[in-house]
């Protein structure tokens, strides 16, 4: 007779199956009904709206609701957001999270990307083009006037999902913008989609906590590039002392058991 624990895996495999299954059916729900109204109706603080509705729906569902803390440390006014980025999810995960009025700055690549690009501009969503340097240098140029104009912007500065979960280096875009416009860096930590949707190409799903902390502002000092540095140096700090709080050996077994099971 097999051993009760060896009888439980594909159990546990089937029911991870079935919950692939539901997270992914309400996803495309959600993206083909909420996606159409943000395609026909007007106003960007309303498709914003209607997207962080559409972000919360589908946590809800998939029963992935995030632990959200430090949501007063948001100013009111114009402010540069950075997080760690961990896995596709981010994105979606920060559409949910913060209020209307952000916008995602991303890479040149996603402009490419049929459908998903026409639903990121109808967000206002701000394309950098890092493989060539005149363009990026318009496109850098572009979300400074914007913020200047009052929008606040979100940013990813290691600009990838880092290889091996590690945190990356830091970009200096977000922090060029902040100094010249003299508002505040928020820095985000993202801990837990790395284990819902892990970068493995294989496009599952895992049930998982979610946390989502939001540090206290960081003012600019100055415009020169030593101050740059600092702002940079800062805000990365601040994001790599949070996810090391949370690291514990308890959270590496469970990650390991759920790529095991699926």
């Amino acid at each position: 007779m097999l051993p009760a624990r060896t009888m439980l895996i594909p159990l546990k495999s089937r029911l991870s199956t079935l919950y692939n299954l539901w997270c992914w059916l309400w996803f495309l729900f959600v993206l083909t009904t909420f996606g159409l109204m943000i395609l026909i109706l007007p106003g960007l603080r309303l498709r914003q709206h209607i997207a962080r509705l559409g972000m919360r729906f589908t946590w809800t569902l998939c029963r992935l609701r995030p632990t959200v803390s430090g949501l007063a440390h948001l100013p009111s006014g114009t402010a540069i957001v950075v997080a760690n980025h961990v896995s596709y999810l981010d994105g979606l995960l920060l559409t949910g999270v913060l209020p209307a009025g952000y916008v995602f700055v991303a890479k040149h690549e996603m402009s490419q990307v049929p459908l998903a690009s026409w639903l990121l501009r109808r967000l206002g969503i701000a394309f950098v083009n890092r493989e060539k340097p005149a363009q990026g240098a318009r496109d850098a140029r572009s979300i400074l006037r914007r913020a200047q104009q009052g929008t606040s912007f979100a940013f990813f500065p290691e600009g990838t999902i880092p290889r091996g979960g590690a945190l990356g280096p830091f970009r200096l875009g977000a922090f060029l913008t902040a100094a010249e416009l003299q508002c505040p860096v928020v820095p985000i930590s993202l801990e837990g989609t790395e284990r819902v949707m892990p970068d493995d190409h294989r496009w599952r799903v895992y049930h998982h906590p979610i946390r989502v902390r939001i540090h206290a502002p960081i003012h600019p000092k100055g415009r020169n590039r030593p101050d740059l540095a600092w702002l940079r140096d800062q805000a990365r700090m601040r994001i790599a002392r949070s996810l090391e709080a949370e690291a514990s050996p308890h959270h590496a077994e469970s990650a390991r058991r759920d790529r095991n099971t699926g």
